[in-house]
């Protein structure tokens, strides 16, 4: 429950309880300015058990690897990757399609880690190029050859050529190769993340960047200015002209209002089975619902998922509601069924808007459209990364939360005793082995239709895992479902269909192999 410098925005729902202390996982982030450490949740070893790694601004590399009944180990000595130098992010991703997670680490360079096979590491051979204005890393197959290239974003507000965006292409046998000028998507704003999605429906990628104007919306009309770029999105051009270019169309959709972008989650958030990009910001956050045809329409406020400002300490004060140092800093958000109810709900992480101002509380909005907030027992602090993940295998999503300067957070979930989710992993064959750009659709016994979004970023400070969660108890043990079909929109192309007997005795753990060309 939320004490006085904590107040709840809504009805108090204890979902969560900090179980950091019970999990064996001691790590702090230690930070040089505003921006805080990089947070990645994936199965490093091949067990089916989430790993969490984390890297802190001042130096270091963790790894905690699962040993099950929330029970983790620090050993990142042992699995080969001891790091001191400064960690800015980390992309986890099966970059040479052998089965194994590699991953890629921006520190002062761009460093590449493979894995050995068995939850090992060892540096790849070659240089990335320059890390240390890297904010994040999406590994995404743009080019279409089943290989996933990196996107990397880049923030210097001092230097815009340093603040440029660059895409390194897989040339197989992690071989990477820069793009000159990175086919026409090197933004030059100070871009903290891209995301992928493929708005057009022509079978390739597209790409969201999120870019930080400086500015900030307290919700009210306003002609702000600002001398930096906004967001871009590019349209991969190679379905139509069988070549790797990229067209700015943020303009055409509505998407480069000045504001300060730090994220852009693609999901379903308004339950329509179309793909939307929600927009973290200083202040008032941005849901673009996707419209089928391509297109967006803002409806943040309608939904109830603008989350403007805090609600707590002076901030209670209607006249100062609108203040700067009461709006919400918002940086990572996650969509799930938190509750296993069949309603997806949404979680968003802030920092502080003024110097040394009190933690400000992590915004739930509960589903279904239009989310309503409530206290879901995860208080206030100053958090930059969220990553939710089922880290006990108890069929419910934990989160992982990172700090500015302070621990890293394990949140175990107990909003229902014996919920199930169904959670489905890719392996691609034409498509990257992750499946990384997929689109994932389930129906349930019940008629509900959920559909997932796999490894497409777009989340600051934070690599969550690629697998799609849908909840098949629908709201408790009495009442569980099946997944009665499961329709896969792979990065090639290819439209895959399961259904009975295909689905027959499926537990909820499946993983979903691309068919043969």
């Amino acid at each position: 429950m939320a004490g006085p410098a904590c107040a709840a925005r809504g009805p108090d729902l204890p979902w969560f309880r900090d179980a950091t202390a019970d999990s064996g996982v001691d790590f702090e982030f230690v930070s040089i300015d505003f921006r805080g450490g990089p947070v990645a949740v994936v199965d490093t070893d091949g067990d089916g058990r989430l790993d969490v790694l984390a890297g802190s601004r001042a130096g270091g590399l963790a790894h905690f690897a699962n040993r099950g009944g929330w029970s983790f180990a620090g050993d990142a000595d042992e699995v080969g990757l001891a790091l001191a130098a400064p960690v800015n992010f980390i992309a986890p991703g099966d970059l040479d399609n052998d089965g194994d997670t590699d991953l890629v680490v921006a520190s002062d360079r761009i460093l590449l880690y493979e894995n050995l096979g068995d939850g090992r590491f060892a540096p790849a051979p070659g240089d990335l190029g320059d890390g240390s204005r890297t904010e994040h890393v999406l590994p995404v197959d743009l080019d279409g050859d089943g290989l996933l290239d990196l996107y990397v974003s880049n923030r210097d507000r001092h230097d815009r050529e340093r603040s440029r965006n660059r895409l390194l292409r897989n040339r197989g046998r992690l071989v990477f190769e820069e793009v000159a000028g990175a086919a026409g998507a090197d933004s030059a704003g100070m871009t903290w993340t891209a995301s992928a999605i493929d708005i057009d429906g022509d079978g390739d990628l597209d790409l969201h960047v999120a870019n930080d104007t400086l500015l900030a919306d307290n919700g009210l009309p306003h002609q702000a200015v600002s001398d930096l770029p906004p967001d871009a999105f590019y349209r991969n051009e190679l379905a139509e002209t069988g070549e790797l270019r990229f067209t700015d169309i943020a303009h055409a959709l509505g998407l480069d209002g000045p504001r300060s972008s730090m994220g852009g989650l693609v999901a379903d958030v308004d339950g329509d089975r179309r793909l939307d990009l929600y927009v973290t910001d200083f202040g008032r956050k941005k849901l673009f619902a996707g419209d089928g045809a391509g297109g967006f329409a803002e409806r943040g406020e309608e939904l109830g998922v603008d989350g403007t400002t805090r609600s707590d300490g002076l901030c209670a004060s209607p006249e100062r509601l609108a203040s700067r140092d009461c709006l919400l800093l918002s940086w990572a958000s996650q969509q799930a069924d938190l509750d296993l109810d069949g309603n997806d709900d949404l979680v968003v992480v802030s920092g502080v808007s003024v110097i040394d101002g009190p933690p400000p509380p992590v915004l739930v909005l509960r589903g279904p459209p239009p989310y309503q907030p409530i206290d879901a027992g995860l208080g206030c602090f100053e958090g930059h990364a969220l990553v939710a993940g089922d880290l006990d295998g108890d069929g419910d999503l934990d989160l992982v939360a990172g700090t500015h300067d302070g621990p890293l957070r394990l949140f175990q979930n107990q909003a229902v005793a014996g919920g199930r989710a169904l959670r489905v992993a890719l392996a691609g064959r034409r498509s990257n082995r992750d499946g990384r750009g997929a689109v994932v659709e389930v129906r349930t016994t019940s008629g509900r239709r959920v559909v997932r979004a796999v490894g497409a970023g777009g989340v600051a400070h934070s690599s969550p895992p690629p697998v799609a969660y849908i909840d098949l108890s629908g709201g408790g043990a009495e009442t569980q479902e099946a997944a009665e079909s499961i329709d896969v929109r792979w990065p090639s192309g290819v439209n895959q269909s399961l259904t009975a007997p295909a689905l027959a005795g499926v537990g909820d753990n499946m993983v979903i192999t691309e068919p043969e060309p």
